[in-house]
C-alpha cells in the first residue's frame, strides 16, 4: 500500500492543546498508512525548535507581514512540490489559509478541516473564511460532540460531513510528586491544588483565584498554583496580591514542561467558561489526579462526574475582563446539548467541592485510578493516530 501523503497546516503561535496534539502525533512513529508533513502559517521560534528537536521538518512559508497574500503562493508551492494527497488544517486560522492556498492549485488535494474550539469565538473575516473552508472540505474533524454541534449551528455544516475524533495524548513517563514539587519549590507536605493553561479570558482563572481565597481562609497547609502565562497574567498576579493570599498562591508563568508538572498536584481544577474538549483534564487523569470542572461543552465527554472527577454546573454571570491580546468571549456555549450563553462557576461552590475532596483521600484515590483507566483507554495517541489514518484513507478512496 502506498502511504497517503498528509500535510498538516497549523499556526504555531502558542503552546496550546492543538499544538501539543500535533507534536505528539508527529512524534508518533507507528504510522502504517500515511506520511506526514507540517506547514506552520505563523510561528514562534521556541515552538519551531520543539518540532525540529524531535527531528521533524517544519515548512514556514515566506511572508512580509502577518496576512501577506504571498504566503498563499508559498503554501500552495509546498503542497504541490511534495505531492500531497490530503491537507489537514486544525483551527479557524489554519483552515482559512489552507483553503485559500488550495484554490490556487489546478488539481488540489483533498481538504480536511479541524475544529478544536475556535468556532466558539472566531470573528469576521476569519469566521467567514473558516466557514467557507469547512463547507469546501471533504470532511470536518471535530474534537468533541460539542464541537460538532457548534459547527452545525454556527456554520451550518451538515452532521454527515463531520467526524468526531477525540484528542489523543502521548503517555510518557511522568515525573513523581517529589520531583515536581522540588522543581517548583513547593512544600512536600502541603495539599496542592492547581490548574494549567493560557491565562486568558475563556479560562476564567479569576474564579479559580476567588475559590482559592475561600479555601485558604478555611484551611491550613494548602497551596494553589497556576501553571501558565498569557494576557491575564498581570491582572491575576495583582488580584492575588489584593486578596493578600500570596503565601498560598503561586503563578509560574509560561513553561514548556507545563503538562508534566500536573504530577505534583493533589487536585486538578478547570474553571473554563468554554472548553471544546479539555486536553489538560485528560493529562491530569493520566496522572491519576481527580479533576473538578464545569459541565460545559466537551468536558462531560472527557470527564465522568462522580467517577473520574466532579462536574459542576456554572450558574453565575461571567465577570468579563478585557486585556490586550485576550480572546473574545463567546456568545454561546454548549450546555445540556443546547447552545446557551456562557456562565461561570460559583467560587463558593467550587471551594466547598475542593475541601470535600481534600477531606476524602480514599475517594480521590479511586477517582484517580478510574481516570487513569479511562484516559489511557480512550484518549491515547495510538488510538488517535489509527483513527486519523482511517479518515485519510476514506477521503482519498
Amino acid at each position: 500500500m502506498i502511504p497517503v501523503k498528509v500535510c498538516h497546516v497549523a499556526t504555531l503561535t502558542a503552546l496550546g492543546g492543538v499544538e501539543r496534539i500535533l507534536m505528539d502525533l508527529l512524534s508518533h512513529s507507528h504510522f502504517n498508512k500515511s506520511e506526514h508533513f507540517l506547514v506552520a502559517t505563523s510561528t514562534r521560534p521556541d515552538l519551531i525548535k520543539l518540532i525540529t528537536d524531535k527531528g521533524f521538518k517544519c515548512f514556514t512559508p515566506t511572508s512580509r507581514f502577518r496576512y501577506d497574500p504571498g504566503k498563499l503562493i508559498s503554501i500552495a508551492r509546498i503542497i504541490n512540490n511534495n505531492h500531497i494527497d490530503v491537507v489537514h488544517s486544525r483551527n479557524a486560522y489554519a483552515n482559512s489559509w489552507a483553503n485559500l492556498s488550495l484554490t490556487i492549485l489546478r488539481n488540489p488535494p483533498k481538504l480536511i478541516t479541524g475544529e478544536h474550539g475556535t468556532a466558539w469565538s472566531a470573528q469576521p473575516p476569519i469566521s467567514w473564511l473558516d466557514r467557507l473552508a469547512n463547507q469546501r472540505a471533504k470532511l470536518v474533524v471535530a474534537n468533541s460532540k460539542a464541537s460538532a454541534l457548534m459547527l452545525e449551528n454556527r456554520y451550518k455544516i451538515p452532521s454527515t460531513k463531520i467526524r468526531v475524533l477525540y484528542n489523543g495524548i502521548q503517555i510518557p513517563n511522568y515525573p513523581n510528586v517529589k520531583e515536581v514539587r522540588h522543581l517548583l519549590d513547593l512544600p512536600m507536605d502541603a495539599e496542592i491544588i492547581g490548574s494549567v493553561g493560557r491565562l486568558d479570558t475563556i479560562k476564567d482563572f479569576r474564579t479559580f483565584v476567588d475559590a482559592a481565597e475561600i479555601v485558604i481562609r478555611k484551611r491550613k497547609n494548602v497551596l494553589f498554583i497556576l501553571i501558565g502565562g498569557g494576557p491575564q497574567e498581570t491582572f491575576l498576579r495583582s488580584l492575588v496580591e489584593s486578596k493578600e493570599i500570596q503565601n498560598g498562591f503561586k503563578i509560574t508563568g509560561w513553561r514548556v514542561d507545563a503538562r508534566s508538572l500536573i504530577a505534583g498536584l493533589d487536585l486538578y481544577i478547570n474553571t473554563s467558561i468554554r472548553e471544546s474538549f479539555g486536553n489538560t483534564l485528560i493529562e491530569a487523569m493520566m496522572m491519576k489526579k481527580p479533576v473538578i470542572a464545569p459541565s460545559v461543552d466537551g468536558i462531560p465527554e472527557a470527564v465522568q462526574s462522580g467517577e473520574t472527577g466532579v462536574l459542576l454546573e456554572p450558574t453565575l454571570p461571567v465577570k468579563k475582563i478585557h486585556t490586550p491580546g485576550g480572546s473574545q468571549y463567546p456568545r454561546f456555549v454548549v450546555r445540556d446539548g443546547n447552545l446557551q450563553p456562557p456562565l461561570s462557576l460559583d467560587p463558593h461552590f467550587l471551594a466547598d467541592t475542593i475541601i470535600n475532596l481534600l477531606d476524602n483521600p480514599d475517594l480521590r484515590e479511586e477517582m484517580g485510578r478510574k481516570g487513569r483507566e479511562r484516559a489511557t483507554q480512550l484518549f491515547n495517541i495510538e488510538r488517535y493516530a489509527s483513527d486519523l489514518e482511517n479518515i485519510y484513507q476514506e477521503v482519498v478512496e
